[in-house]
């Protein structure tokens, strides 16, 4: 990613429909209704994520074929929360990959 931090969680599940892709972010919305919940973590994760600059994406993984979460902050958040011997790390690291991008 150009100029930020890329988190990206993926898994081989049944993944959503479209439909509760777009919903995945509402007060409430359950879609796995296996398991005990209120529907507010991603409702949260969300609104943190969007507080700080960044985005918070809902999909199908290419690779393992269930569902995929990602999650991209800005630079500009990590440099300013991140200690100084970190960041130049972080900045030689991101260097490296534009050079030589995967």
């Amino acid at each position: 990613i150009d100029n930020g931090l890329l988190i990206v969680v993926e898994d081989d599940g049944p993944g959503c429909s479209d439909a509760d892709l777009e919903a995945l972010t509402q007060r409430g919305v359950r879609v796995d209704e296996r398991v005990d919940g209120h529907g507010l973590g991603l409702a949260i994760a969300h609104d943190i994520v969007t507080s700080y600059g960044g985005t918070l994406e809902f999909g199908r993984s290419q690779a393992l074929g269930g569902f995929r979460a990602a999650v991209r902050l800005p630079s500009a958040l990590l440099a300013a929360h991140m200690p100084d011997s970190l960041a130049d790390e972080a900045h030689a690291e991101q260097s490296v990959h534009a050079m030589h991008p995967a």
